[in-house]
């Protein structure tokens, strides 16, 4: 098991036929496209990754990673902390033409080379943990005068007054009247 600050790239093969375990972290400052989602790019994402040979002999990286990372409110526009964990399945290929070899379902990276960049393997997953719309948990927001509406509260209308409501009635009565 390698721990401790990780290189910024690693033979994936080679680790894969060592069976050898991944554990450390990385700046969140290096994952560029997360970071343009952030409000504040500081801190690291924990990672444990293993490499194991798979189906047909390609790289297969599981594990765990997780940050705790700062975003905008989007109902309030203030910051908060928002807690990022996923789980990592993939398998490494060196073409797109062996994506058809793999199962449907496979989540699969390409390689261009024998040597890949650590952020290239959990950065696309990261970013899918980031909220739709990030906001606080529900009634949290600070500095609101108004309270979040919660999903299970049934919603009431009142009855509203219609003036024409009544007119395609009356106008029927009416031609009935005078035929």
């Amino acid at each position: 098991m390698l721990t401790g600050p990780l290189p910024a790239l690693i033979d994936h093969r080679k680790l894969a036929n060592q069976g050898r375990i991944l554990e450390g972290s990385v700046p969140v400052n290096h994952l560029s496209r997360l970071r343009d989602m952030l409000a504040k790019v500081d801190g690291d994402v924990y990672l444990k990754l293993a490499f194991s040979k798979g189906d047909q002999q390609k790289t297969h990286v599981s594990g765990t990673t997780y940050a705790t990372v700062e975003l905008v409110c989007q109902n309030c526009l203030r910051g908060y902390s928002q807690e990022l964990r996923c789980e990592l399945g993939l398998d490494i290929v060196e073409q797109e033409s062996e994506l058809a070899l793999l199962e449907e379902n496979a989540d699969s990276f390409i390689a261009d080379g024998q040597e890949i960049r650590i952020v290239d393997l959990i950065e696309d997953e990261l970013i899918l943990a980031v909220p739709m719309i990030p906001r606080h948990a529900d009634g949290a927001c600070p500095g609101n005068d108004y309270g979040q509406a919660a999903d299970d509260e049934p919603v009431t209308t009142e009855m509203t007054h219609q003036p024409f409501a009544g007119l395609a009635e009356a106008i029927k009565n009416k031609d009935n009247s005078e035929s």
